[in-house]
């Protein structure tokens, strides 16, 4: 699920240039995935506020979100050679596409 924001949220917000998330983004990927799932559907307005808050707290300690209230400002990570290079060869440089805005 969290990929799943990331690459729907985080990253389309790079590729437009908009580059800040706000609670709105977050109400808008909750609601697509309620309409795409029956059992996300079942879940309460408790459990959103806390996916939200987690995601927010996951974002701004990896230092790609800047810590604030209401809109929050993206911050694109520079990814170290190595960690790009291990990606590449473990299948996974969609993650570091993702976190810099990089076309997939």
């Amino acid at each position: 699920f969290f990929f799943e924001f990331l690459h729907e949220v985080y990253y389309d917000r790079i590729l437009i240039g908009t580059k800040v998330i706000s609670d709105a983004d977050f109400r808008t990927f909750f609601k697509n995935k309620q309409s795409q799932n029956s059992t996300v559907a079942e879940w309460t307005d408790a459990t959103f506020n806390n996916l939200r808050k987690t995601y927010l707290l996951y974002l701004s300690e990896a230092g790609l979100l800047e810590r604030g209230q209401g809109r929050r400002k993206i911050m694109i990570p520079i990814i170290d050679g190595r960690l790009a290079m291990w990606l590449k060869e473990n299948n996974k440089q969609a993650f570091s596409n993702i976190l810099t805005g990089v076309r997939e």
